[in-house]
């Protein structure tokens, strides 16, 4: 007597359709959850960076801006962004010019610097705004 073979059932025709067209969606979640991951793991690691918005004083020998209590001293020559939104890696941004008055207003990012026992807020960009009398109380925020 011959053996009897079993018979391998084909999964029904629209299953597999099913399966093929759920194929990128299923790809695209499970992207954008990865995604998703790595920039909340990056962002919790940097507790050490803020940004702060305001008027600036202006003088001929130093740029600085008060904002939540801290002071934020402005290098003379630091990466900065124009109102047009053109980047410059250096110099003094047009829109702080040496006038020894209140200028702006301004954005800046910090990042935490320790050095010899002090800690301070150093800024390493500059986006100048446009002048909106709304815009003269600073704000912080905390990234």
């Amino acid at each position: 007597m011959m053996a009897r073979l079993p018979v391998r059932r084909q999964p029904a025709r629209h299953a597999r359709q099913y399966d093929r067209d759920m194929r990128p969606v299923i790809a695209s979640i499970m992207g954008a959850a990865a995604a998703l991951s790595a920039v909340l793991t990056v962002d919790a690691v940097r507790t050490d960076a803020w940004t702060a918005s305001g008027m600036a004083l202006s003088a001929p020998g130093a740029i600085g801006l008060v904002a939540d209590g801290h002071d934020y001293y402005v290098p003379s020559d630091v990466a900065w962004t124009d109102l047009q939104g053109g980047f410059h890696s250096s110099g003094r941004p047009d829109c702080l010019p040496p006038t020894g008055k209140q200028e702006g207003p301004v954005t800046v990012h910090a990042v935490k610097v320790e050095a010899e026992g002090y800690t301070r807020r150093q800024v390493v960009h500059v986006r100048c705004m446009e002048s909106n009398a709304s815009q003269v109380v600073a704000a912080v925020t905390r990234k």
